[in-house]
């Protein structure tokens, strides 16, 4: 079972600022969006935003919101997340993609403290974007070229989102 590990915890256990496995999160049940609003125990397997499988017609940037919101994700648009006071305490920030062919979504969070970006490719371990790696991921991922960091994918960006900190039950 997972252990549910902070941001702040996974980005002192990679303070080498490239990317690397942490192998607390390294569970196949738990996805890219249940890491990233921090739910180490999804009650339905791998969940998608909204609780539902994958919507008639794909997914889309409205319907990933819509689920995500329904989940108690607050959207947050752009460029607002530019202003770390747009930020609320008690809450960090979570980036969404969708594919081009609409079958999947993908999820980054960001630690508030460093603003590194962390995700969790499928079964893979969690992927720690440290300061060097930052200089590609910038601190824009509407700007980011997904299959930089995830070869062979074609995900575009959907949206940011706050998540509160201590994780949604999904």
């Amino acid at each position: 079972m997972p252990n549910p590990t902070t941001i702040a915890e996974l980005v002192k256990l990679s303070k080498s600022g490239k990317p690397g496995g942490i192998d607390n999160w390294g569970d196949d049940g738990v996805n890219c969006y249940a890491f990233a609003v921090n739910c180490p125990n999804p009650k339905n397997g791998k969940p998608n935003p909204g609780g539902a499988a994958r919507p008639a017609g794909g997914w889309t940037n409205l319907k990933l919101a819509q689920g995500a919101e329904a989940d108690g994700l607050k959207k947050l648009g752009w460029p607002e997340h530019l202003q770390k006071n747009k930020i609320p305490n008690g809450y960090h920030l979570v980036a969404g993609y969708v594919s081009e062919d609409g079958g999947d979504h993908h999820w980054y969070r960001q630690d508030p403290a460093t603003g590194y970006w962390v995700h969790k490719p499928g079964a893979n371990q969690v992927k720690n974007f440290g300061a060097k790696i930052g200089d590609l991921l910038g601190t824009d991922l509407s700007k980011f070229d997904h299959a930089a960091v995830m070869q062979g994918t074609k995900y575009v960006f959907a949206d940011y989102f706050l998540c509160p900190s201590g994780g949604l039950k999904i």
